[in-house]
């Protein structure tokens, strides 16, 4: 009995141990949960600076691709820097150290201009080191990145994009936008996409938009956007927000100006204005005036109008000062023509014409009023003499072009009736049928309004085209390119200050192929525009990068200077 008095002694004792050792337990939990909380804060810290750092080296990047890099002085100036972080939303607290200096082997951050390169430190390579440092809740993160000036194609320069918009786009209807893969065959394995869908405002789908090509379901493409994303039934994946500027960040008015002139290369006319003047009774009296096959084509000069019938005329240079008007039933050709009043050709069956360089004071007005394909209205400003040459230049003020036709034409340039707001250039194939009017011709430039009908193609994926509506509207009055063609527009569309419609899509294959850039802050004085592309109906683009590769050579042959990140260089320093 007295052994087991002990017992509850012995208890106490062994309870104690228990507590003694849960005690201990928690206190070692508690450290290890501090201690976890504060590296995971830590790391918290450690990756929104970096994040933080790479916005201010975009920032910069930004700013440096709008500046020619100087070889001689200061290249970014601190009030540039703190410019560009001045745009840049970071929160309080957070300091941001900017440099500029040549890419040099041994670094010299004194040297703030293209003085050399890691091999010759006199000779300028065009590269200088862009390099931003953060430093917020005491973690600081350094990066960098290689920027080089070069000289190249107005279209190199512009972003990589299906669509892009300085305000919003809009698809309404059953439009769409996907990407095609080099091979011209629908993207279909997800991310990385070949492209982005850029817009300065709202992003606005409809419910049928999978960003996908027709009869797959896959998404192609990529949003990036300043506003808001809405309207469409689905989730998309790699939806960035923030960081669409405006597209003359890109494509500034040297730029413009430059494709601008490329486009009014028929301007002045190349037809000979001293030419042997001949009567208008004289040319349209004979059938057969310079000679069957164009034996004895001399330069023409006609003083007032001109009105042809049937028979076939040949000229070297033709030059009318009034208005020249070709009637059904027959053709002329020459090699270089210019019109100081009207131009109108008419045809109901197959006819060819060969004007070569071509510059008409008026309107132009071309119809086929026969039927694809064997009697189409066939017009070229290619050389009659030599029809392997390329085509020459077009300009007139207004074009006119219906019906059954295959219009051939160099660099083109629209001038429009400035400050009415009247159709610069309306395309109107035919309404019906299964054949397509087709239009060829690299450059297609113009300031007024474009109208597009019905059934055309136009340019080619192995000749693609690039269309330019360059206005400068002032706030006198709105502008807009109404794409209505049922055909397919193979290459670039850029258009500044007016907005575009694409109605037309007949859901089987795409409207655009190739891309559009619109960049229009305004619509008409300060009335500020909602969306500066639209797509309706069953309309849709098609991002096809081999198309736009082309245009180069086609179309954009200008060049010009510009600064653009280099491939790789992005790199994670050390902090200092």
């Amino acid at each position: 009995m007295q052994r087991h008095a002990r017992q509850p002694g012995s208890a106490l004792i062994l309870l104690m141990v228990i507590v003694a050792t849960l005690a201990i337990l928690a206190t070692t939990l508690v450290m290890v949960l501090s201690n976890q909380q504060g590296a995971t804060a830590a790391e918290r810290q450690r990756k929104t600076t970096a994040y933080y750092a790479e916005a201010a080296l975009d920032d910069a990047v930004t700013l440096a691709k709008t500046k020619t890099i100087s070889t001689t002085s200061e290249w970014l100036t601190p009030t540039d820097l703190a410019t560009a972080f001045s745009s840049a939303s970071f929160p309080s607290g957070a300091t941001v150290v900017y440099r500029v200096y040549d890419d040099q082997n041994p670094v010299n951050y004194s040297i703030k201009w293209d003085q050399g390169s890691p091999t010759s430190a006199t000779t300028p390579d065009g590269m200088v080191w862009v390099e931003a440092t953060v430093t917020y809740l005491r973690k600081t993160s350094r990066m960098r990145v290689l920027v080089q000036q070069t000289q190249q194609s107005v279209e190199t320069g512009l972003p990589k994009a299906a669509l892009y918009s300085d305000t919003g786009i809009l698809l309404s209807g059953t439009s769409d936008i996907y990407s095609l893969d080099p091979n011209g065959t629908p993207h279909t394995s997800g991310p990385p996409y070949p492209t982005t869908v850029m817009a300065g405002g709202d992003f606005q789908g409809n419910s049928s938009a999978n960003l996908a090509a027709p009869s797959t379901s896959a998404q192609s493409v990529g949003i990036q956007l300043n506003g808001s994303l809405s309207g469409l039934s689905f989730t998309p994946n790699n939806v960035v927000h923030g960081g669409v500027g405006l597209l003359s960040d890109y494509f500034d008015q040297g730029s413009q100006a430059d494709l601008g002139d490329a486009a009014q290369s028929g301007s002045p006319t190349q037809a000979n204005a001293g030419a042997t003047v001949v009567s208008a009774s004289t040319i349209s009296g004979n059938s057969t005036y310079g000679g069957v096959n164009g034996v004895s084509a001399t330069d023409v000069r006609v003083n007032g109008n001109l009105t042809l019938g049937s028979g076939t005329r040949y000229f070297r240079s033709l030059y009318v000062t009034g208005t020249l008007t070709q009637n059904a039933g027959g053709t002329f050709n020459c090699t270089a023509l210019y019109v100081g009043g009207n131009l109108s050709i008419t045809s109901s069956s197959a006819a060819t014409f060969q004007l070569g360089p071509t510059y008409v004071v008026g309107t132009v007005t071309w119809t086929g009023s026969g039927s694809l394909p064997s009697n189409a209205l066939t017009v070229k400003t290619t050389n009659w003499t030599n029809s392997a040459l390329a085509a020459g230049p077009f300009w007139a003020t207004i074009f006119n072009v219906t019906g059954a036709f295959n219009v051939v034409l160099g660099d083109t340039w629209l001038d429009g009736n400035a400050g009415t707001s009247n159709v610069a250039a309306e395309f109107d194939g035919p309404s019906s049928g299964s054949y397509y009017s087709t239009v060829m011709c690299p450059l297609l430039a113009t300031t007024e309004k474009t109208v597009s009908k019905y059934k055309v193609n136009f340019g080619s994926e192995t000749s693609p085209m690039v269309y330019y509506m360059m206005c400068d509207n002032d706030g006198l009055y709105s502008n807009t390119c109404e794409w209505g063609s049922t055909g397919t527009f193979c290459g670039l569309m850029v258009i500044m200050e007016a907005v575009i419609q694409v109605t037309g899509g007949d859901g089987t294959h795409p409207s655009i192929e190739g891309a559009i850039f619109c960049g229009t802050p305004y619509i008409s004085g300060t009335t500020a525009s909602t969306n500066d592309i639209t797509l309706s109906g069953a309309s849709t683009v098609a991002y096809n990068q081999a198309v736009l590769d082309k245009c180069i050579n086609t179309g954009i042959t200008t060049t010009t200077t510009t600064v653009q990140t280099v491939s790789g260089s992005w790199q994670q320093l050390s902090s200092q």
